[in-house]
């Protein structure tokens, strides 16, 4: 109890010097609890955000295909779903491009296009469940909701005076729905994008379902609300790709819901994109939509007619059947493997007997065709079609030879034309000549029509046979031939055995979520999980305020043992009085209990305003680093508790810093004021000379390395971290250098005699030269992290688009909106545009001039690459991502190589100087027999993003259109490139992951090398360019953008975060300087008997004072030296090797800055020294 009451009298008395241990320690607090909160404060508000955009939602049911909307009465009818489940709306969910035509009241503005919108057709199922919006009466037809992004960005394109309102008109670019893959033999591909015009209704507000969206994006989306019936004109009524399923609060949203819904759901065959038809013959055809069977469904309707006689079926159109000078056009050849029995067959030849076989890579014709060519048994013919698959947008024509086995009659199960699945555009025609040919080219030349029927007249057998087929080859041949990424089957023949009906078949092929090729998702789990970020903005901030705490720390410790050396009489009184080691511990830590306890609460209060602070900063100065002000303070308990622990640590270790010197001096010394000085032995003086030599020769052989590297093969970040660590190496050197020099105490005497009062104080340093040095240190170290992270500034803008080496030689980027098929393969499509912009005569008389030199140049190398969606993996995003965007690269672009490739695994000399050919390697699968294929991610995104390292997590997992789990093995990392946030593999192993996927997003263009005379000149083209190719892809919705900026954009963000730790570092110096002012204070009262008996020998007060201001000098000239010199050498030859210019402004302000610090150390030092009572110091001594 006399300890405590010791303890508060003590701390009452000394309660200024409290203060300044308080305000240090509540400091380091306020920094490391601001961090966490607000890591705690990014966390809760990407939550929050999800959350608010899905409002009840929290579970979607999809696919790769529209299906009914009625799929959402079929859900609610599952048993079980009302316990589980709160309400269903089917959506509609599309990407497209928007036009926006201004009203007549604003004058001289053009439209204006957005890009990337996301339309969203929903009915008053989806309103109702989500809420929060009044819809208009008559919300029907073609109307439209604009959300507050949407406006806002079509404000901001047009300068700001411009916003859309109700009854403005907008039109909307679509993607024509294709139920046939586009890139099939049937797909249509002419008019891929179609458009249509609406009606503004209103503007939904900010945030909530306005912001309605499936992706984990801080970014707000741009949508468009339609009415459910608005797309019947693209042949979508009563069709939906979405349904969103919601929950009330207190039910399960997590994954076991998904999987009991997916498990549980019965889907009708038409939901599955199934049709079922009796055929005159009495067989049942199970068929597709799509006519291609996707393999999963496939494998699921096989497994359901299990138990029954069926037979498979693929019908395919082959160009020409030849035989020498003869051909039949146009001819639909069926693979099949013959059954003998009624109804499915029997194919009877010519002399009357069932086909019981068709042998491998063999033809059988019907007598029709075997006449028409003039063909028996045994014969070669041709067959020319085109292949399965589109190659870069372009259908292939390719052709096989295969003998006659045999000939049938055109009768009996033979004459069938149910062996064909309905093709849109053809099979409803009544003339071959009438067909809209869903490829190119179509010859209707080739068609015969002569005067008499029979063989030779291809109208007459349309006519007569329709979609009966002229051939047949067994099912092995025509897979061999015809399956494609798509499927390998056209039908099921299923006999009925005489019992089986149509309804009782269509009850069979009831299908579950899964195996109809559709999926369940806990969306709201998913994005919750998404909210724990890419990068825990706790940890990033508390490294960003790293300096900032650690002067907190050192203020602490500094202040603390001040305080202590100002109580050194109390405590030599108290150990003369038999107080042991233990109680004085006990007793100051009962006083600092005092002081922790009310700083804590100070430090608290500070952190949350530091990180209040820190969200305002990041929604203004470092906006970049979050892309969109959504930050809201939260504060947690967990994180309050934390900064509290930190803060009982740092003061517990403070105390026991402060009191062990203390400790171990004698009462005679502590009651005389005696510091007693330690003089390096010997042995010890060699040893700190061996680490300078070890210093010296670290740093020697590192500035070697550096210099040969300068001329090497690296990378902007390798030389940057080779030259950052030559730096470090030279600032331990200089650091051993100087503990040396301070240690030793030679010619000390020397540099009194001949410097005077510079030498004295150059003495007095020495005198203390760990804390002469701990002051050095702080101020070097702070200069050098300031200048040296300079270094990783990367500045794209300094190259011209196509030459840093991020770009890969490309000098643009086009990302679209909607696919685009086969337009860019016209090597003159482009010089269309400019020839188009020469006759508008666009931008002048000399652009005017400009356009025809470049339309005359070779043409512009346009590579397109395949791109798949998913959530943005750059730093641009804050979620963690569970599916990046894939891009499929060309086998023409890994042949070509480019950019800057880091292998992460052992390479062949081939693949060492192509790193791209890494991804043709054939990887065997998983001991779980998953499919393993190699990809290849930019740095940046393996590291920060998707969390992978070389050697340790080189699997990327993603689940495939068909709901198989797929591994990627990351086999090389780009550097700084423009694909940052995105996964590249080839192009045949995305489709095959994918394959329903059609056309080409993403294009790069190479711009030809001409006109390049000067900088202003290629600049003047290339604005020429993007003009032209943004009236091209503009019906696409394209974004173009040269690589520059594009580089330019995801570097602002890693720029954004050198300024965070450079500002914050400032900071953390001018705390160094309030640090450097209590050691100079620590320094004046240790000395005051001296200075007390320099004045009384004749010196002057001012001369004292000129002592203190030169001591203090040394140690920021000391730091300044020690800390510019390492960061020189991190970045002056990077920059020299990347032909930018010194940071002249980090310079400057570093030493700024320091100066800053120092003299208000000094100050402190000389405010000090004037309040020294010199006599009375006298009579003492």
């Amino acid at each position: 109890m006399l300890l405590v009451k010791l303890a508060f009298a003590s701390f009452r008395f000394w309660f200024r010097a409290h203060v300044a241990v308080a305000l240090g320690l509540a400091t380091a607090v306020a920094v490391l609890t601001g961090a966490w909160i607000l890591g705690d404060s990014l966390q809760g508000s990407l939550a929050r955000l999800a959350v608010e955009r899905l409002g009840p939602v929290s579970f979607v049911f999809r696919g790769e295909r529209f299906f009914p909307a009625a799929v959402a009465d079929q859900l609610e009818r599952t048993p079980g779903f009302a316990e589980r489940f709160d309400g269903v709306a089917p959506l509609t969910i599309l990407s497209g491009a928007l036009r926006y035509q201004p009203g007549q009241n604003v004058g001289g503005s053009g439209p204006i296009s957005v890009g990337e919108v996301q339309i969203i057709a929903c009915d008053e199922r989806f309103w109702r469940l989500c809420g929060g919006v009044d819809l208009p009466s008559g919300f029907a037809g073609r109307q439209a909701f604009l959300n507050g992004a949407l406006a806002k960005r079509i404000a901001d394109l047009s300068g700001g005076g411009i916003r859309p309102g109700p009854g403005d008109r907008i039109f909307l670019r679509l993607q024509k729905p294709a139920t046939v893959p586009t890139e099939s033999l049937f797909g249509q591909k002419r008019e891929a994008t179609v458009a249509a015009s609406f009606l503004v209704a209103g503007i939904l507000p900010d945030g909530g379902t306005g912001n309605f969206s499936l992706q984990s994006d801080q970014r707000s989306p741009l949508n468009v609300f339609l009415p459910f019936d608005a797309l019947e004109w693209l042949g979508l009524a009563d069709r939906c790709n979405v349904v969103v399923i919601g929950t009330r609060p207190g039910q399960s949203f997590h994954g076991e819901q998904a999987r009991w819904l997916a498990e549980n759901c019965r889907l009708d065959p038409e939901t599955c994109g199934l049709k079922i038809q009796e055929s005159p013959r009495g067989y049942l055809l199970v068929s597709y939509d799509g006519y291609f069977f996707p393999p999963q469904l496939e494998a699921a309707v096989a497994e359901k007619l299990s138990g029954l006689q069926y037979q498979p079926i693929l019908t395919y159109l082959a160009n020409q059947i030849r035989f020498k000078e003869r051909m039949v056009p146009y001819s639909l050849v069926t693979a099949i493997d013959p059954q003998v029995g009624s109804p499915l067959g029997p194919l009877v030849t010519l002399e009357g007997q069932p086909l019981q076989n068709i042998p491998p890579d063999t033809v059988v014709l019907n007598d029709w065709a075997a006449e028409d060519l003039g063909v028996t048994p045994g014969d070669q013919v041709t067959l020319r079609f085109f292949r399965p698959e589109s190659q870069a947008g372009k259908l292939m024509e390719t052709e096989v030879s295969l003998p006659v086995f045999g000939v049938v009659k055109l009768a009996e199960a033979a004459a069938d034309p149910f062996f064909t699945p309905q093709i849109p555009g053809v099979t409803e025609k009544e003339s071959i000549r009438d067909w809209d040919a869903p490829f190119e080219p179509f010859h209707p030349e080739w068609i015969r029509i002569p005067d008499h029927p029979g063989p030779g007249n291809d109208e007459d057998y349309w006519h007569r046979y329709g979609t009966t087929p002229k051939a047949f080859v067994s099912l092995e041949t025509g897979r061999k031939l015809w399956a494609s990424r798509f499927g390998r089957t056209s039908g099921f023949r299923v006999d009925p055995q005489g019992t089986l009906t149509v309804e009782e078949l269509r009850n069979r092929l009831q299908l579950n979520a899964e195996a109809a090729g559709f999926r369940v998702e806990a969306i709201r789990a998913k994005a919750l999980e998404a909210a724990a970020g890419n990068t825990s903005f706790a940890g990033l901030f508390l490294g960003l305020s790293g300096f900032v705490t650690t002067a907190g720390v050192i203020l602490v410790i500094l202040f603390l043992s001040l305080t202590i050396a100002q109580r050194e009489r109390e405590i030599g009184i108290l150990t003369a009085l038999g107080f042991r080691s233990l109680r004085l511990y006990l007793l100051y830590g009962l006083e600092l209990g005092i002081t922790v306890v009310l700083s804590l609460a100070l430090g608290v209060l500070l952190g949350i305003g530091y990180a209040a602070f820190l969200i305002w900063a990041l929604h203004s100065w470092w906006l970049p680093a979050v892309g969109e002000p959504i930050l809201r303070l939260e504060v947690r308990l967990p994180s309050v508790i934390l900064g509290f622990a930190a803060g009982v640590g740092v003061a517990i270790l403070a105390g026991i810093w402060a009191l062990r010197g203390m400790a171990r001096r004698g009462p005679a010394f502590l009651l005389r004021g005696i510091v007693p000085e330690s003089r390096p032995t010997g042995a010890r003086e060699r040893g700190l000379g061996g680490l300078v030599l070890l210093g010296a020769a670290a740093g020697l052989v590192t500035c070697g390395l550096v210099f040969l590297g300068l001329t090497g093969d690296w990378s902007a970040e390798e030389r940057a971290g080779w030259f950052f660590g030559a730096g470090v190496t030279v600032l331990t050197f200089g650091i051993l250098l100087l503990w040396n020099v301070l240690r030793s105490r030679r010619r000390q005497v020397t540099l009194v005699l001949r410097y005077q009062l510079a030498g004295l104080a150059w003495l007095n340093l020495c005198r203390n030269p760990g804390r002469t040095l701990a002051a050095i240190t702080i101020l070097a170290l702070a200069v050098f992290l300031l200048l040296s992270v300079s270094v990783f500034r990367l500045e794209p803008g300094r190259f011209l688009p196509g030459e840093d080496p991020g770009s890969g030689g490309y000098a643009f980027v086009v990302q679209t909106a909607l696919p685009v098929f086969s337009e860019w393969r016209d090597p003159q499509w482009l010089h269309q545009w400019v020839a188009r912009g020469i006759a508008e005569g666009i931008g002048g008389e000399k652009k005017h001039n400009r356009l025809k030199e470049i339309d005359g140049s070779p043409p512009i190398r346009v590579l397109a690459l395949r791109l798949r969606g998913g959530e943005d993996a750059s730093c641009l995003n804050l979620y963690r991502v569970n599916q990046p965007p894939m891009v499929g690269v060309p086998e023409e672009f890994i042949d070509r190589g480019g950019f800057r490739l880091k292998p992460w695994v052992e390479c062949s000399p081939q693949e060492g100087r192509n790193p791209w050919l890494l991804l043709r390697r054939n990887l065997a699968p998983t001991p779980g027999g998953r499919l393993v294929l190699p990809a290849i991610v930019d740095e940046v995104t393996a590291f920060y993003a998707l969390g992978l390292a070389r050697g340790k997590r080189q699997l990327l997992s993603f689940t495939d259109s068909a709901g198989n789990p797929v591994d990627l093995m990351i086999v090389a990392v780009l550097q700084g490139s423009i694909f940052q946030g995105m996964v590249l593999l080839r192009e045949a192993d995305l489709l095959r992951c994918f394959p329903e996927l059609s056309g080409y997003r993403l294009f790069l263009m190479e711009i030809p090398r001409y006109s390049r005379t000067s900088r202003s000149e290629f600049l003047e083209v290339i604005r020429l360019w993007r003009r032209v190719l943004e009236d091209a892809f503009l019906d696409y919705g394209g974004r173009v953008e040269t690589t520059t900026e594009r580089l330019s954009r995801f570097a602002a963000v890693q720029n954004t975060y050198l300024a965070t730790f450079q500002s914050l570092g400032g900071l953390g110096l001018l705390l160094g300087g309030i640090g450097l002012g209590a050691v100079q204070l620590r320094n004046i009262f240790e000395r005051r008997r001296e200075l007390a008996l320099l004045r009384a020998v004749g010196f002057r007060k001012h001369t004292l004072v000129e002592l203190v201001i030169l001591e203090m000098g040394f140690v920021i000239g000391l730091g300044l030296v020690m800390g510019i010199l390492p960061g020189a050498i991190a970045v002056g030859p990077s920059a020299v090797a990347q032909r930018a210019s010194f940071p002249v402004t980090s310079v400057v302000l570093a030493l700024g800055v320091t100066i800053l610090a120092g003299a208000a150390g000094g100050l402190f030092g000389v405010v000090a020294l004037l309040r020294v009572p010199f006599l009375e110091v006298l009579r003492r001594e």
